[in-house]
């Protein structure tokens, strides 16, 4: 097993436990005293602003250093210093946590179809490949695109702030046209109970839902063009993106919903064990509304 220096003292008890169940999850243990570890982990007070003294000593060989932050952050997972400095919220759960510590541990890494878990009270969201997801409390945004996905990501994420569905439906078609051969962004406003959705070209959008009827379905796109549109968005809402899936019957509408039923990262473990059978790969992201 590998090292992580975990800083307890910048850890309330809650957060200790959390942070040595995740390295546990992530082949890590608590690196011996006067060993280099791989990762540095400790809390971030209210109010702080700058990095304790301790993490940059510690740190100081340029390892990585995941934070827990106690205040709110604009989004999830807040990256700084050229992807070195990780910000996580308290809240953050093992398994997303698990899954930060994985990620920083593998230089030169991630792989291209790690996956990313990222949760709030009110959704749970996981991607892999090349796609986005910008997140507060509040709010959240995903986006999938051929071509450009870091400029529509950026508007897409900036329209989702107007926090007006039947403005964001109007606009982000206009925003995934840039986005190459087929692009499609999923905006999440749980304290309005509305999803915006919008596509163009041959992307994969599905929506599964135990309170809907029927309880999977894909909304049609025209035949050319981007649109977009407003659903209502309910508990147990799982919504896909992802680009053009193969024609294989791992795929298919119900073995896509049966693995939705059970949360976004059942969904995407499928589409992972799927796309590794068939050698390829498969950018997409999922939401789910809890």
């Amino acid at each position: 097993m590998n090292g992580a220096l975990i800083l307890d003292r910048l850890l309330d008890g809650e957060s200790q436990a959390k942070v040595r169940q995740a390295a546990e999850r992530a082949g890590l243990r608590q690196a011996a005293p006067g060993e280099r570890p791989q990762v540095v982990v400790a809390g971030l007070a209210p109010g702080e602003r700058n990095l304790p003294s301790a993490v940059a000593a510690a740190a100081e060989p340029g390892l990585p250093v995941i934070l827990l932050s106690q205040d709110a952050l604009v989004q999830p997972v807040v990256l700084l210093a050229g992807g070195r400095l990780l910000l996580v919220p308290a809240h953050v759960d093992v398994e997303a946590l698990a899954e930060h510590l994985r990620l920083v541990t593998r230089p030169g890494q991630p792989p291209p179809r790690a996956q990313v878990h990222l949760r709030s009270r009110r959704w749970a969201a996981t991607r892999i490949g090349e796609s986005s997801l910008v997140g507060t409390e509040g709010s959240l945004s995903g986006v999938i695109a051929a071509a450009s996905l870091a400029a529509v990501a950026r508007d897409v994420a900036h329209i989702a702030g107007v926090g007006d569905p039947a403005t964001a439906a109007k606009l982000l078609p206009g925003v995934l046209a840039k986005g190459g051969a087929w692009a499609a962004a999923a905006v999440l406003d749980p304290g309005h109970g509305q999803w915006t959705l919008a596509w163009i070209g041959a992307t994969s959008l599905l929506v599964a839902a135990p309170l809907r009827l029927p309880a999977v379905w894909r909304p049609v796109a025209p035949a050319a063009g981007a649109t977009g549109r407003v659903l209502e968005a309910q508990r147990g809402d799982v919504v896909l993106l992802s680009g053009p899936l193969p024609g294989d019957p791992a795929f298919a509408d119900a073995a896509l919903g049966a693995a939705a039923h059970q949360g976004c990262s059942v969904l995407i473990g499928h589409l992972v064990e799927h796309g590794d059978r068939l050698g390829i790969p498969i950018d997409a992201l999922v939401v789910e509304v809890l």
